[in-house]
């Protein structure tokens, strides 16, 4: 059976200082957490999962591009009956690129 699905997240972003000579400062530190119950039925148990992220933003030297390292920890189960349950651990490497490269200048 299907059911709707609702979800709630909401995260953090921490920057030391905007500007300063210490690479140390420019580094973005993130947490955030979220609950979902998912659309997935077993019998009459609704399947939920809630969970925690937390990770770094390192800058490269334009300070528009970035490589983020987070670590994310959730957990699922049925509700009102536990037929399942499941505890994910996850790390992640990104990268974000902010750069011009690929925007399409115009002359005149």
């Amino acid at each position: 059976r299907m059911s709707n699905r609702m979800r709630y997240s909401a995260g953090a972003e921490y920057r030391p200082k905007l500007l300063s000579s210490s690479y140390f400062d420019y580094i973005r530190y993130r947490i955030g957490g979220f609950y979902e119950q998912s659309y997935v039925m077993v019998g009459n148990n609704h399947v939920r999962e809630f969970g925690v992220t937390c990770g770094l933003g390192f800058p490269l030297r334009s300070d528009k591009s970035m490589v983020n390292v987070s670590f994310e920890y959730s957990h699922r189960n049925g509700h009102p009956n536990t037929l399942l349950s499941e505890d994910h651990f996850a790390i992640v490497v990104s990268m974000t690129f902010n750069e011009m490269w690929f925007w399409q200048r115009k002359f005149e």
